[in-house]
């Protein structure tokens, strides 16, 4: 008895520790649930759902479903099977973006007490496919299709007798039959997904039909594994628990303003006051007060093309802008921003005919040769598109955050945005940020070389998938840099004006 008070007294006081501020050594430590809370434990697996990694309810009760799912994660994208609680840290933010950016809430209903969640920026009214008794919502693609029908037995059989017969062949359907519940799931020709499940309410059956391609199969378990009787809780991460103590045990420094002066020193990475701090690879100062299409020219970063119309950039490059544009004067605009991870996706009406992979990237390697393709200094300059040499120094942050890498690739002010390439002109990751010289300086008596950082090409693809931007395969073959950079990716990097 006397030892499970002192485990029990153990856990408490470590999670008070984490919540305390003490979390950030805790990082490395192998995953234990027993640390968290049912709604913590809950979002883990929502983001385990949305990863295709977990197929389960989405109760909080961890078991071993859910921790077999966070070990494929973690295998399939780190190539270790003993999750550390840092681990969690993109899974986590890929979620989080998806969360915001498809608008994902609880729906209930008092008359059927039955909850779920329902991207609510992702699907719209189908009128075509309701009824008198059944509504129907679909994606902008056609790929992603919610049925909410309700009616007799022999109704609700329907839909689960056309999901079991057109599974496709060589596959085995998933069916389960209770008292009030039937629940059928199959895979379908051409990489359609199905799910059906109908719950006895009264006299009549309620099913929710979802039909969706291979691209929306995390979003359909994330959905079918949050049906559950009864009012369901919110998707987000609890603010004081202690997953946020663990990933983000600082509140994220705002992002630097545009402005002439140079930017203000960025926070500590570590917790003492000799660590060496960051700054971001600031926008370049404009030359003259050049007024553009709307208002004046305040500053210059660095974009690429992932498709013919969307751009990537770093989010401080875009922060305080009144107006973006390229250097025609093409208008930009944003359509998604992740002020931590530093990332920004645009959209333009300037069609360009050729963009850079990223869906295809291989991982960074350590030790690997990159080069960072940028404008640096432009209105002070005017030298155009620069490219430095250099390789990856570290495979995290100097926090130990795996949302950074280290390179030895010189930056300065206006490469912040632009992409780091690999030997085969696959980019790899996207300039944000380098070492304030002046705090290491002040710090350890030593001036650092070359210590800059990039946004990795895992993080960056979780981002543009939450936001919903396509990212196709490389317009470009593969290429040997050290005969040159060919025109097919020195023009899909484009300077970003930012306008006040």
């Amino acid at each position: 008895m006397q030892l499970r008070v002192m485990v029990w007294l153990c856990l408490v006081m470590l999670t008070f520790g984490l919540r305390a501020g003490y979390a950030q050594g805790v990082q490395q430590t192998e995953f234990d649930a027993r640390l968290l809370s049912l709604p913590e434990k809950r979002i883990v697996q929502a983001a385990l759902a949305f990863s295709e990694d977990y197929n389960g309810l989405l109760d909080g009760a961890w078991g071993k479903g859910s921790q077999r799912a966070l070990e494929r994660y973690t295998l399939r994208h780190l190539n270790t099977v003993k999750p550390i609680f840092a681990d969690l840290q993109d899974l986590l933010d890929a979620f989080e973006v998806e969360r915001q950016t498809s608008s994902w809430w609880i729906s209930y209903s008092d008359k059927t007490a039955i909850s779920f969640a329902f991207p609510e920026k992702l699907l719209s009214p189908d009128p075509k496919h309701s009824s008198e008794i059944s509504s129907a919502w679909s994606s902008a693609d056609g790929r992603f299709n919610l049925v909410i029908a309700y009616g007799g037995q022999a109704d609700a059989l329907s839909y689960h007798r056309y999901s079991y017969q057109h599974a496709r062949a060589g596959t085995e359907p998933y069916q389960s039959i209770k008292p009030g519940r039937i629940v059928t799931s199959s895979e379908m020709p051409g990489g359609v997904f199905s799910y059906v499940r109908s719950d006895l309410i009264g006299d009549i059956y309620m099913t929710i039909s979802l039909l969706s391609g291979a691209e929306h199969a995390g979003r359909v378990a994330l959905l079918s594994g949050s049906i559950q009787r009864g009012r369901g809780s919110d998707l987000t991460l609890p603010p004081d628990g202690v997953l946020a103590a663990l990933l983000w045990p600082a509140p994220d420094p705002a992002p630097p303003a545009i402005v002439k002066s140079p930017a203000p020193p960025a926070q500590p990475f570590g917790g003492t006051t000799d660590s060496p701090k960051i700054s971001t690879a600031e926008p370049d100062e404009p030359s003259t007060e050049a007024t553009g299409p709307s208002g004046t020219l305040s500053g210059s970063g660095t974009g690429f093309y992932i498709n013919n119309t969307d751009l990537v950039t770093a989010a401080h490059v875009v922060a305080g802008c009144g107006s973006l544009s390229l250097a025609d004067g093409s208008p930009l605009q944003v359509l998604a921003k992740d002020d931590r991870l530093d990332l920004a996706a645009l959209t333009g009406t300037r069609r360009s005919a050729v963009w850079l992979g990223i869906g295809d990237s291989v991982t960074p390697k350590l030790g690997e040769t990159v080069m960072a393709l940028g404008y640096p200094y432009l209105g002070s300059l005017g030298q155009g598109l620069t490219a430095t040499n250099g390789n990856i120094s570290a495979l995290q942050g100097v926090d130990g955050g795996k949302d950074r890498i280290m390179i030895s690739t010189p930056v300065q002010p206006g490469n912040s945005g632009g992409p780091l390439i690999n030997a085969a002109g696959g980019v790899v990751g996207v300039v944000v940020s380098r070492v304030d010289d002046l705090e290491m300086l002040k710090s350890t008596g030593t001036l650092p070389q070359n210590m800059n950082f990039a946004v990795p090409v895992q993080p960056l693809n979780a981002f543009l998938s939450g936001a919903g931007v396509m990212f196709p395969r490389s317009s470009t073959e593969p290429i040997d840099l050290g005969a040159g950079i060919p025109d097919q990716i020195t023009a899909a990097v484009v300077p970003i004006y930012c306008y006040q």
